[in-house]
């Protein structure tokens, strides 16, 4: 197998969760990250997740092992391979192939007559089944999604007294709507969701939209 291909977990992944994880004292949400620190295999890592506040004195995980003087910076969970998304790195990951079937699963991937299409040694109907490189179908998913957010969204004035207070940049004159922002943030999750479900990989999908 060419290693190159597909996703290998590796020590100093950075990873998101894909569901909560609860558990007793422990309660991490959905997309909060964590590192790989070791391996054995491919199927479950031992991660160490870091955002946890657990250097306070009131926290509960710090009370329950009643630590008094030594600094705890998070903690480390196995968790299988399942639970997890890898951040996408573009040097790691650009060559990554994914079945053609599986990525006409992501909201906005379009096939068309640019993207490489690649003979995987799988077969379906006497057929040989065909893989994207990774890079190729960011770049189609970003380019729709951003096409739709320009016909979709809406657009207001921004006032003085928003650039006095800090609300938004002196140079920024217009805004998305509160309304669109929400529809803006539905349709990124849906893509990000099943992009990860898909990939096994976590991607940002900005649509072309600017954040301070």
């Amino acid at each position: 197998m060419d290693k190159g291909k597909y996703l290998q977990i590796k020590n100093g992944d950075r990873i998101v969760l894909n569901s909560e994880l609860n558990d007793g004292v422990i309660n991490l949400k959905k997309l909060s990250e964590g590192k790989i620190v070791y391996h054995q295999n491919q199927v479950e890592a031992d991660i160490w997740f870091y955002n946890m506040k657990t250097r306070y004195w009131d926290n509960p995980i710090r009370q329950v092992l009643a630590v008094k003087d030594l600094r705890l910076e998070g903690l480390v969970f196995n968790l299988k391979k399942e639970y997890f998304s890898v951040l996408y790195q573009w040097r790691e990951h650009t060559e990554i192939q994914i079945d053609s079937r599986e990525v006409m699963k992501i909201p906005f991937f379009k096939e068309n007559d640019s993207i490489e299409k690649i003979p995987s040694s799988w077969y379906e109907n006497n057929e040989r089944v065909i893989n994207y490189k990774l890079s190729d179908i960011i770049e189609i998913i970003n380019d729709e999604f951003s096409q739709w957010v320009s016909e979709n969204l809406k657009t207001r004035k921004v006032y003085k007294y928003e650039k006095e207070n800090g609300e938004y940049p002196e140079d920024w004159d217009r805004v998305y709507t509160e309304g669109s922002m929400k529809t803006y943030w539905e349709k990124r999750n849906e893509i990000e969701e099943a992009f990860r479900k898909v990939t096994k990989l976590h991607n940002e999908f900005l649509g072309g939209v600017l954040f301070e």
